[in-house]
This record gives structure tokens, C-alpha cells and sequence, in this order.
């Protein structure tokens, strides 16, 4: 078995680094992501968006035409 030189490890940490990097990023207003709905409170939604708190959105952003929410939780 052949042991990969530092130089080729490199490129390998480098992504790595890169990839941790990105997952630590704060999520800015506007941006647009996935997560699961933990609880659905009387005025907000609160999502787990993969960070290092939860996603909290106003329920009105969730409901149909008629009032009712569009989500439950564990969606």
C-alpha cells in the first residue's frame, strides 16, 4: 500500500477546509435554505436549519389562503 506524499494530501485538506468553511458560514436574510419544523408556535415557525441555533420565521409565511399552516412539525 502506497502512502499519499504531503504534496497530494494537500489538494484533499484544502476541499476539506473549504467544505467546513462553508458549512460554518451565518445564514444572511434573503438566503434561501432547507431544514425540518421543529415546533409551530402561536406566531412563528421554528426551523432546524443545520446551525448552531434554529431558524425562527413569522407563521404568516406559512399559511394558505384560507389561514392554515402550510407545514407541521417534523416537515
Amino acid at each position: 500500500m502506497e502512502k499519499a506524499l504531503p504534496e497530494q494530501m494537500s489538494g484533499g485538506e484544502n476541499d476539506f477546509e473549504s467544505l467546513m468553511e462553508e458549512s460554518l458560514k451565518a445564514p444572511r436574510p434573503g438566503d434561501v435554505l432547507v431544514g425540518r419544523v421543529l415546533l409551530i408556535t402561536r406566531d412563528s415557525v421554528i426551523i432546524d436549519i443545520n446551525y448552531k441555533c434554529e431558524g425562527q420565521v413569522p407563521l404568516a409565511e406559512f399559511l394558505d389562503h384560507e389561514g392554515h399552516p402550510t407545514v407541521r412539525e417534523g416537515d
